[in-house]
């Protein structure tokens, strides 16, 4: 499965870079894809920077989503199509906001 999902991450990388536009500054990464033993559900995790922009690319990218698959699973041969669906990934925004708390603690001199 590991390579399976490794694979789908490129491919969807790849596919988002072509078929999606997303606003300037906004940047997405796949974290990790997460496929089903059974191959019949596929999550894709997203990074979305910044935050405030991540409701409205996560909606870019699901509108897009039939084109996205289209291209995917035309570079994989499945015995049937997965369904798919992204997912937002917050342990970069959960590690970010502990970062930031670290820093506001006083320094004990």
């Amino acid at each position: 499965m590991r390579q399976i999902n490794s694979v789908l991450r490129d491919y969807f990388a790849t596919a988002l870079l072509r078929l999606v536009e997303l606003p300037p500054g906004v940047v997405v990464s796949i974290t990790k894809v997460h496929t089903t033993a059974d191959l019949h559900y596929c999550t894709v995790f997203l990074s979305i920077v910044p935050d405030d922009q991540a409701g409205s690319a996560l909606e870019l990218i699901r509108r897009r989503n039939p084109d996205i698959i289209a291209d995917v699973v035309g570079h994989i041969t499945f015995r049937g199509v997965p369904r798919f669906r992204y997912e937002l990934d917050d342990i970069e925004r959960q590690a970010s906001k502990i970062e930031r708390l670290l820093d506001s603690l006083p320094e004990n001199q």
